[in-house]
């Protein structure tokens, strides 16, 4: 199921943001506000969420503690998961600042109900819905009729600002929920088609402890191996679609303050020039270097910090000051030696 991923402003609601990957949400005049939530792991402020599932029925589908459980992970991902992918590249010491702020842990409370008196429309939607509470940070609400009630035909979303709520998170249903151990006996696809392969039971170990898995990377310590498992996991639930946990993911990199991935005409500062991968633009796979040379940008860019670097991405090139910069091209040394003697063969070439 496809899904288009959009961001909703105050009174207006714009088209999904294309833009290069990567790419910062707002247009450069913007105001710091909507990259909140870096700023809140720079501050190491205390992140308060609520959950809200006014719908009866879904909540057969995932619980408020399965999706608090995911929220917390989503949110290691965000941090300590980028942290992984620089200690993976041996660049820790160049980026020590980054990672002194990736891996302090967050300090996260759950509030036990939301405020939601702003949303008039809920209301409406769901008549006994109770919308008193503390106002959280940030909410999500899993409400496949509100949701739809609120954006049309947009499946889940987040909105940085509307009325005077908090920011939050709306989440559609039809989504597999990868923190719920398949039944006894029940035919499960992606097990079948990997059947005759030698990590079979690897991956059916990793579906039926699939709690465990979220509660080690939500509270434990994160290896690198455990990364790579966790993506593993959610590639197995999602052979009827997203998962739960992905489409969480991708919003909040919405929350951090990273656009929609996607290729288009716009200002080239804060963005790449070439097409990426990663979660901001699939929404299917991991974050990948896409969202780390993002994220590099956004903490460097809320810090006022100046800082040239290579990009994480094979073949990308030199980023300066949060800008890809055209004229320095990130290759080893050999091969840039290589292109230069090329270069200037054809420069001579042209002479004759």
């Amino acid at each position: 199921m496809k899904r288009l991923f959009c961001i909703l402003f105050p009174l207006c609601i714009y088209a999904c943001l294309a833009a290069a990957p990567y790419s910062h949400l707002e247009e450069v005049s913007s105001p710091a506000a909507v990259r909140f939530l870096a700023q809140k792991i720079i501050e190491q402020d205390t992140l308060t969420y609520c959950i809200s599932i006014p719908e009866e029925k879904q909540k057969n589908s995932v619980t408020a503690d399965e999706l608090a459980l995911m929220l917390q992970s989503a949110l290691r991902e965000w941090t300590h998961g980028i942290a992984l992918r620089i200690h993976q590249a041996g660049r820790e010491k160049e980026f020590q600042d980054i990672m002194a702020i990736l891996e302090k842990p967050l300090s996260l409370q759950r509030l036990s109900s939301c405020d939601l008196t702003q949303h008039p429309l809920l209301v409406k939607t769901y008549p006994d819905v109770n919308t008193a509470g503390k106002k959280a940070d940030i909410n999500l609400i899993f409400a496949p009729e509100y949701c739809a009630a609120f954006s049309g035909n947009i499946n889940s979303f987040f909105v940085l600002n509307y009325k005077n709520t908090a920011p939050f998170i709306c989440l559609s249903g039809g989504y597999a929920n990868s923190l719920r151990p398949p039944e006894k006996g029940e035919y499960f696809p992606s097990l079948a088609q990997v059947a005759s392969n030698g990590g079979a039971q690897k991956d059916r170990e990793l579906v039926y402890h699939s709690p465990r898995l979220f509660e080690q990377i939500a509270t434990g310590k994160y290896s690198r191996q455990q990364q790579q498992d966790f993506w593993r996991l959610n590639r197995l639930f999602e052979y009827d679609g997203h998962t739960f946990f992905d489409i969480l993911v991708h919003e909040l990199g919405h929350a951090f303050g990273l656009a929609d991935e996607y290729v288009a005409d716009r200002p080239r500062q804060f963005a790449s020039l070439q097409p990426g991968q990663g979660l901001m633009r699939e929404g299917y796979e991991p974050i990948s270097c896409d969202e780390v040379d993002g994220m590099i940008t956004l903490l460097d860019r809320l810090q006022n910090k100046q800082r040239s670097f290579g990009s994480f991405c094979q073949g990308r090139r030199h980023i300066v000051n949060g800008t890809e910069d055209a004229t320095k091209y990130n290759l080893p040394t050999e091969r840039l030696k290589k292109f230069l003697r090329t270069l200037k063969r054809e420069q001579n070439a042209q002479k004759y």
